[in-house]
């Protein structure tokens, strides 16, 4: 039981600890006190997120077969179910650059749109125990998914008017990808597949430069040096700080079958790494 140190006259009480009168941005406190283990709270699932542009907005004949395969891979794993933005959340970002609202306007903004993409992927999957899993249930999601269920849930992290200020331009930085990143590096998932329109990660963008080479794996310093990235570049920058994450997958979900080998564990797609 730690002791109470009594002040007295300007002195402060203090409850005896190692962090006791110590400044939290001390570089040797944060270094002392680091963890050498991570208590996790959902070490045997993997998150599949689906990508609102390259899947969801493309309606049932991108969805349908890609809500098949989760269906049958959750017999045999515990599977989350992410859902992005889409289309729409571009153009409200559209129309609220030119009006001029900040970026923490934005982040709550399209925060908002994603909640229709939650709905409707939560009604596809209701059938088969799919729920819409929000933030607040958080403790409960072990028991979500022992008993069977399939939870979705958005990805754009809950930073609204709080959202950081952006590395370049006025967009906000932390979208869905980076949101699904963060909660699987709370949960300690077994294993994170973001689930878009293209064979993983190329030299460019693939779709605008045909003569692209194909990366089948790469570490974050490499990545960056990329001129364009099928995932927000941001979770690059939390994928090197993470303490669980130490890897993740970029898949095609247009490919049927894909999404059940990576879930598998089988080398497709890109895996993306950290440095060292």
């Amino acid at each position: 039981m730690a002791r109470i140190i009594r002040g007295e006259g300007l002195h402060r009480t203090h409850i005896e600890t190692e962090l006791m009168r110590e400044s939290l941005q001390d570089k040797q406190i944060e270094l002392r006190t680091s963890p050498t283990t991570v208590r996790v709270l959902a070490p045997a699932a993997i998150i599949t997120h689906l990508g609102g542009r390259s899947i969801i907005d493309r309606g049932k004949v991108a969805l349908l077969p890609l809500v098949e395969e989760v269906v049958a891979c959750r017999k045999q794993q515990q599977l989350i179910v992410g859902v992005g933005a889409g289309i729409r959340a571009r153009h409200t970002l559209a129309i609220a650059a030119d009006l001029g609202i900040p970026p923490g306007g934005m982040a709550a903004l399209i925060g908002s749109v994603e909640e229709q993409n939650v709905r409707l992927v939560q009604n596809v999957f209701a059938v088969h125990g799919g729920i819409h899993f929000t933030k607040e249930q958080m403790l409960l999601l072990p028991v979500f998914l022992r008993s069977g269920a399939i939870p979705v849930c958005t990805g754009i992290p809950p930073y609204r008017f709080w959202e950081p200020p952006p590395r370049h331009g006025v967009m906000p930085n932390h979208g869905p990808d980076c949101g699904i990143f963060l909660l699987a590096e709370v949960l300690g998932v077994k294993s994170l597949i973001y689930v878009k329109d293209v064979d993983g990660v190329y030299t460019d963008d693939p779709k605008k430069h045909p003569q692209a080479s194909f990366i089948a794996q790469g570490s974050v310093s490499e990545l960056l040096k990329l001129p364009d990235l099928p995932i927000e570049r941001e979770v690059l920058y939390m994928l090197e700080r993470a303490h669980h994450l130490k890897q993740f997958r970029v898949i095609n979900g247009l490919v049927p079958g894909l999404l059940t080998r990576a879930v598998n564990g089988e080398a497709v797609g890109t895996v993306i790494t950290k440095d060292g």
